[in-house]
């Protein structure tokens, strides 16, 4: 993944895992080896670009009946908040997000006060407080 011209590797659940597993089994085999396209080549010559992927995606959200307001870069805050339940810390989840800045991380975890209830009255019976 390239953001801010910086490289990195993402770890990724198994769900991620096997959907990308399965779409390479399921899409025409790219000579260049990229599942979708070189992100570093232009879209005139076999790349794939943002906007496509916007494209995409909001066509996609239009076809799911989706609220239109919804966009590509939502999935971020979704993704932050849903990970959060498999890491320890932020700090823990930073390194798996690759987040600089547990400030910014924090910017895109946003659990609704129900799930933020429900972590806690666990930890209390696991804990075995109050």
């Amino acid at each position: 993944m390239l953001q801010n011209g910086s490289a990195r590797d993402v770890p990724l659940i198994r769900a991620a895992s096997a959907y990308i597993h399965a779409m390479r089994n399921t899409r025409p085999r790219r000579l260049d080896g990229w599942l979708f396209g070189d992100p570093d080549v232009d879209a005139d010559d076999g790349g794939f670009t943002t906007w496509h992927v916007q494209y995409h995606d909001r066509a996609a959200t239009k076809r799911a009946g989706l609220a239109s307001e919804l966009t590509f870069h939502d999935l971020r805050h979704v993704g932050c908040t849903r990970l959060a339940l498999l890491h320890r810390d932020c700090f823990e989840q930073a390194k798996t997000t690759e987040h600089k800045d547990p400030h910014m991380l924090m910017r895109y975890y946003n659990p609704s006060i129900v799930n933020r209830v429900a972590q806690i009255r666990t930890r209390e019976r696991v804990l075995a407080i109050w």
